[in-house]
């Protein structure tokens, strides 16, 4: 979580490369761990909310229009 937090840090200062590094590393990250290992967070709303950012920044794509914002669900 703390790399995709990073790369939009990154992206908030113009640097591309950086976000698109640091979101897809953290995404596969969080794609592949073990869901017994990531109790209790959800975190596939963070996955989906982020997908159409790593599509755009890795197809060199324009950007969404604001980013993700994700709410508790608590």
């Amino acid at each position: 979580m703390i790399q995709i937090a990073v790369a939009y840090h990154h992206l908030a200062n113009g640097n591309l490369r950086g976000a698109r590094t640091l979101l897809v590393e953290g995404r596969a990250r969080i794609a592949g761990a073990r869901p017994e290992k990531l109790e209790p967070i959800d975190l596939e709303p963070l996955l989906a909310a982020t997908a159409p950012w790593e599509s755009a920044l890795t197809a060199h794509a324009p950007l969404p229009d604001a980013p993700p914002r994700l709410t508790s669900t608590r």
